[in-house]
């Protein structure tokens, strides 16, 4: 019964935690969309940072790697995401 209770405890920690990785990814298209780069690399590094394994921030930050011109960076970490389940 506790077990359950702690448990139960900790889905809105993680739904909050999830909501903030994603808002940071997001705000980092809106971003990089306003040619503001260095603040998008950062907002898609601190998401990755949560989750290593978070695919949207890799890509994305690769993309704008690519803009910057650093191509084997941006290559590098558009490779780190996971591959797609079918």
């Amino acid at each position: 019964m506790k077990r359950q209770k702690a448990e139960d405890d900790l889905k809105p920690r993680s739904q909050s935690i999830r909501i903030l990785r994603r808002a940071k990814n997001n705000l980092g298209v809106l971003y990089a969309w306003s040619g503001k780069g260095l603040e998008a690399i950062e907002l898609f590094r601190l998401a990755i940072q949560e989750r290593q394994n978070y695919a949207p921030a890799h890509v994305n930050l690769g993309f704008v790697l690519a803009g910057e011109g650093k191509y084997a960076e941006a290559e590098k970490e558009i490779r780190k995401r996971p591959p797609r389940l079918s």
